[in-house]
């Protein structure tokens, strides 16, 4: 009989959690449905906010998925006993292509107690406080800058005990590179300026919000695209830009922002939080660009090269390239080297005029036919020439060498005729250039073949035998 009553009890007890959670979930349910705005832009799935944003919306052949799209999660979809939902959280966790992302998650806010805890949607605003900190959750358009991104807004209602501001990370298949400064990252380069600064230094330029930021890329794709798969251009998949610190009466620094090893920190001036008046904020924001977000002259007829091994082989259609001019009829032009035979020249496309507003130009006409082709798990070098130093090239640092054609004492004519006449050496850019191919018929119909984890998918079917 003890056994018995002990058993009711343990599943009335797990009845009243589960109630007392769905009554948070039936909450945030009649919030959402009164917002029409959130309504329209987001799913709702128990406790998430779920938003899609579409880049190309182009089918890829292999999984019927669009070739670009972002998939942003607002809420985590955690449970609690017993199968309940747990309250709402504001993390947020980002997606691209459907393979990579990273998750940003308030550290603690579990030891809050939910009636301290408060949800309101006001527009396009998803907004969630507790006492001592609190949040705002937006998407912004396009810039010049960015193609769109998503701000992730925290707020310091009372000066905390710590300078340093931390949250949990979680990421899957991306890489992030640290934007230093330009007269840290350059202070050994023999530059022909009197001085440098954060912002400029010998022919280049890093915008006051991107030193200190983060650009985050996919791990194994970009760079050589499958015309037939997903659009990846670089292989960039977001920015996370210089965190922003205003006070409520608008005196502004800038945060220092780390991420490594699971932890998003961002460090405040102490001299700031002492003469704050609170709340203070900090404009955290993800672009979604997939440009490097710093720019470069790179110097009469500089040629600058990345590296890109190519995960299929097939026929090499156009490359793509990111730049501007500032004068009028200055021409760049792409081609495929060879790295392991010193870069030669495998195939290179015409001259083409650069835009006078940064902008993407793809160049699709070939010098050698219809095309290039390439090998299946053959490194090769995709590189440009720009005519002159009115030609602006934009580029990520990535700490990695990459190869790089730099001025040597030849005329402008024979640099931008014949790249291999330059010196050589490596270079830690992560430039804004890639190329597209059309995949074998070979590796088209291999490509319908894919492990996943202890089965095998063919024809989109599973089969656990194998």
């Amino acid at each position: 009989m003890k056994l018995l009553l002990l058993t009711i009890l343990i599943i009335l007890t797990g009845c009243s959690v589960s109630n007392r959670n769905l009554g948070n979930s039936i909450n945030l349910a009649d919030k959402y449905n009164q917002a029409n705005e959130i309504k329209d832009k987001y799913q709702l799935e128990g406790l998430t906010l779920i938003k899609k944003e579409i880049k190309n919306a182009e089918l890829d052949k292999y999984k019927g998925e669009p070739k670009d799209e972002i998939k942003i999660e607002i809420g985590d979809k955690a449970t609690g006993l017993l199968g309940a939902n747990t309250d709402f959280e504001p993390s947020i966790t980002l997606t691209r292509w459907n393979e990579v992302n990273f998750k940003i998650k308030p550290k603690s806010l579990d030891k809050v107690a939910s009636k301290d805890k408060t949800l309101s949607f006001e527009g396009n605003k998803i907004k969630f406080g507790t006492p001592k900190i609190s949040f705002e959750m937006f998407d912004v358009p396009a810039t010049a800058q960015d193609e769109g991104g998503y701000k992730y807004i925290w707020y310091l209602n009372e000066k905390p005990a710590s300078n340093i501001i931390s949250f949990d990370i979680e990421t899957s298949g991306l890489d992030f590179f640290y934007q230093p400064a330009l007269n840290e990252e350059m202070k050994n380069e023999n530059c022909w300026t009197s001085a440098c600064t954060e912002t400029d230094c010998c022919d280049s330029h890093r915008p006051e919000n991107v030193v200190g930021s983060y650009a985050v890329y996919h791990q194994t794709k970009g760079g050589m695209n499958n015309k037939d798969g997903k659009e990846y251009k670089t292989g960039k998949a977001f920015h996370i830009y210089r965190p922003h610190i205003i006070d409520a009466e608008g005196k502004e620094t800038w945060g220092n922002l780390h991420i490594e090893n699971g932890i998003y920190s961002v460090e405040i001036p102490q001299d700031f939080l002492d003469k704050a008046v609170y709340p203070i904020k900090s404009n955290d924001t993800v672009g979604y660009g997939s440009v490097g977000a710093s720019s470069s002259n790179s110097t009469n007829g500089s040629y600058i090269g990345r590296r890109y091994a190519a995960a299929s082989g097939g026929n090499v259609v156009s490359m793509s390239f990111y730049g501007r001019q500032t004068g009028s009829g200055k021409l760049v032009k792409t081609g495929i080297y060879d790295i392991q035979a010193s870069s030669v020249l495998l195939v290179e496309l015409h001259a083409t005029a650069l835009p006078g507003s940064a902008g993407w130009l793809t160049l699709d006409s070939f010098y050698t036919g219809s095309g290039y082709t390439i090998v299946n798990a053959t490194t090769y070098n995709i590189g440009y020439v720009i005519q002159d130093a009115t030609c602006y090239t934009y580029y990520d640092t990535s700490g990695i060498g990459e190869y790089y054609y730099s001025l040597s004492l030849i005329s402008d004519a024979v640099r931008f005729t014949d790249p291999k006449a330059m010196s050589y050496y490596n270079d830690a850019w992560k430039n804004s250039i890639y190329a597209t191919y059309t995949p074998s018929a070979e590796e088209t119909s291999s490509s319908r073949f894919i492990k996943f984890n202890s089965g095998t998918i063919f024809n989109d079917k599973v089969n656990f035998n194998n």
